[in-house]
């Protein structure tokens, strides 16, 4: 088959959950299939390595830039009077949509999958060809981790411009999503959520994974202190939210107890306050930004932390500190879509003197912490697997495809 992946975000390298799953997935894809990545670009001389990486993968690509705010504006304004959220009017590319729809018209795709409601539309300004197979990625519901993510603004603007797309995200699912022949949420509970106006026959979880393989299991950091981690895309309001509250209310709880205790804190553009908070924090708080590799930094940690306050989806971080053997505390929204057992699998608490007591029981009890270790990491073997996401979706793709082919 020829399946066309349609992403607003460059999926290479992957280094945040959206760029991990979509990458993870086009692998199992590629391995037997034709796959081309259509993807928008902001700054093609800076890009230009990155495309080529991917093609270096086996990858074909089709790309355009995403409309300016000159050329974008008409189209937005457009949007916001018919009802679509303005987010999806500013990530769109003419010259992409174009360039696509001439490769589809020439040699028609047989799915198309596209990464999450950013690019909901795009498939459907395509020329229509008989037998495609329309599938989406739904990495999280917008209109449900919008109101989240505006809920913890402080900018009056922000949260005017979370609210409204929020608003119309809602409706928006409600009249794109019934469009396509599959949609893949992330957990049951996303599930459950479209349930109402699509058909269940043709929705499917299929969460988020780890690569066991590729991580192993890690002794034990025996530090003198606890050193909690806490590893995450910070440009994503939902993550650095997640750094200020550890910062300035779980780790002076913490530090009651333990006047030394760490956090280092790893994931690429961190806003400039973020930036000033940790520098006025003091040298136990490291704000570590991109790193190469984050299997040194779980290494040097005692406890992997997940406090996130907003949000959507399934959380790859927590399955990778399993994965990677480091004990978990989270909110009870950290953990959301993922199957694990609060005392089993990991630790929940969803206020700053719950999170820090967490912390000081897996510091404080080998026993607790064992636990943790062993049954999280058996979890992630036996239920989150990218082997076995991409081969559902191998499987899904092959059967649709025979659905629609006359006898």
């Amino acid at each position: 088959m020829r399946i066309l992946i349609p992403v607003a975000f460059l999926p290479y390298p992957p280094d945040t959950g959206a760029r991990i799953r979509t990458w993870e997935i086009a692998l199992r894809l590629l391995s037997r299939h034709e796959v081309t990545f259509a993807l928008h670009q902001r700054n093609p001389s800076w890009e230009k390595p990155i495309l080529d990486a991917i093609r270096d993968h086996g990858f074909q690509i089709l790309t355009g830039r995403v409309n300016s705010a000159l050329r974008g504006l008409p189209g937005v304004v457009g949007d916001v009077a018919n009802g679509i959220p303005p987010v999806a009017g500013l990530r769109r590319s003419y010259e992409l949509e174009r360039a696509t729809g001439r490769a589809h018209a020439q040699k028609p795709f047989d799915v198309i999958q596209a990464e999450h409601l950013d690019v909901a539309r795009f498939p459907f300004v395509l020329p229509k060809q008989p037998g495609t197979i329309f599938s989406i990625t739904l990495h999280d519901l917008l209109s449900v981790s919008y109101p989240r993510i505006g809920a913890l603004s402080t900018s009056l603007f922000n949260r005017a411009w979370f609210r409204c797309n929020a608003a119309r995200m809602g409706q928006f699912e409600r009249e794109i999503l019934p469009r396509y022949d599959l949609r893949i949420a992330m957990s049951s509970h996303d599930g459950q959520l479209i349930a109402p106006f699509t058909r269940q026959d043709r929705n499917v979880v299929l969460p988020n994974a780890v690569d066991t393989v590729a991580k192993p299991v890690l002794p034990e950091a025996r530090n003198p202190a606890p050193v909690l981690l806490l590893v995450g895309y910070m440009l994503y309001p939902p993550n650095h939210d997640a750094a200020i509250w550890l910062i300035t209310e779980v780790l002076p709880v913490l530090r009651r107890r333990y006047p030394d205790a760490k956090l280092l804190i790893v994931g690429g553009h961190p806003p400039s306050h973020l930036v000033r908070l940790a520098e006025k924090a003091g040298p136990n708080v490291q704000l570590l930004g991109q790193v190469p590799d984050v299997e040194p930094f779980y290494r040097q940690a005692d406890v992997a932390i997940v406090p996130l306050r907003a949000g959507g989806g399934t959380r790859l971080k927590i399955l990778e500190a399993m994965a990677f053997g480091r004990p978990v505390v989270s909110t009870r929204l950290g953990a959301e879509g993922i199957e694990a057992e609060d005392g089993r699998h990991l630790l929940l608490s969803d206020d700053s003197e719950g999170l820090a007591t967490h912390v000081e029981s897996l510091f404080e009890q080998p026993r607790l912490r064992e636990r943790l270790r062993t049954e999280g990491r058996a979890l992630v073997e036996a239920r989150y697997s990218w082997d076995e996401c991409g081969n559902r979706h191998l499987e899904i793709y092959d059967r649709l495809d025979r659905e629609r082919r006359p006898a």
